[in-house]
């Protein structure tokens, strides 16, 4: 199954167009989707068949449960088709939400990607490393079946 792995810094040009890693292409495909992540102060990106997986499953509850958080989602999402240099164009409000300027971090989580602006993601980085605890984390995995 394939997915999304390692993290790949690269810098936001003047017209806020950012390189998308060619290994991360390939995975995404042609078109692929860019939102707001909601627990994160990064963007979150989809493969279609991901961003399709996301929909039927908002799809499948009523709108007085979901519906915000749709269009918390859907409201400020982008189909991305990278230029004929691997580039794709992060709108102001996109930028913006994640506190994008210039660094940006793609992050791979398995089934999508983050994008983080570098410095966000450096100390995401360093609490995830002052909280880590291998103990809990091999309980959640043996709960999870891992």
């Amino acid at each position: 199954m394939p997915g999304f792995y390692g993290n790949y810094m690269h810098t936001l040009d003047a017209k806020n167009r950012v390189f998308v890693p060619a290994k991360l292409r390939s995975e995404l495909g042609e078109t692929f989707y860019v939102t707001r992540k909601l627990t994160k102060k990064a963007l979150a990106v989809y493969s279609p068949e991901g961003w399709e997986r996301l929909q039927q499953k908002l799809s499948e509850h009523p709108d007085t449960k979901v519906g915000n958080l749709k269009m918390f989602l859907f409201s400020h999402s982008i189909s991305a088709t990278p230029d004929g240099q691997g580039r794709i164009l992060l709108p102001p409000d996109l930028t913006e939400y994640a506190g994008i300027t210039k660094e940006v971090t793609f992050v791979g989580v398995g089934d999508h990607l983050l994008i983080y602006a570098s410095d966000v993601w450096r100390a995401e980085e360093a609490e995830q490393a002052k909280l880590a605890n291998k103990e809990e984390m091999c309980l959640v995995m043996s709960e999870i079946g891992l």
